[in-house]
């Protein structure tokens, strides 16, 4: 199964990029030949070549890999807007048990998931600065505990 597994991943596994701009009509060169040198910088500036190690790894594994492209890095100064992957563990990840896709399987959307995510850990100050939380959550009231309640 080790043999297999490595074979694969070996196969499929890239650790540079290998995709290269052409120009389809006369002039194109330039715009070509900066959007290949783009993409090289966006590569190294993601670690993409780890990113995709690690999702190939999980997809070989666990028959699924998740990467999470939320995040991203914006320095305005140099007009530069990277996004970070992150490769998600798939075993902690949190899934609709009762879905057979992410989107359903077919044009009515049947069987999509309802719910899908993953815990995190965070300070309340973190949450406080976090765009995506609820401004008027009434933090006194909140209840602290290490475990699931029912």
């Amino acid at each position: 199964m080790f043999t297999i597994h490595q074979t694969l991943l070996s196969k499929l596994y890239m650790d540079k990029l290998v995709t290269e701009f052409v120009g389809r009509e006369e002039g194109d060169a330039i715009v070509a030949e900066n959007l290949t040198k783009m993409a090289d910088y966006d590569y190294e500036g993601m670690m993409k070549d780890q990113v995709d190690f690690e999702w190939i790894w999980d997809t070989l594994f666990f028959r699924r890999g998740l990467v999470d492209m939320t995040g991203y890095i914006s320095d305005r100064d140099n007009k530069i807007f990277l996004p970070t992957p992150v490769v998600i563990d798939i075993t902690t990840f949190l899934r609709d048990p009762r879905a057979s896709s992410v989107n359903g399987n077919d044009a009515q959307r049947s069987n999509s998931a309802r719910m899908l995510g993953r815990e995190i850990k965070m300070t309340k100050y973190s949450m406080m600065d976090n765009p995506n939380f609820y401004k008027s959550i009434k933090w006194e009231e909140l209840k602290f505990g290490s475990g699931q309640t029912a």
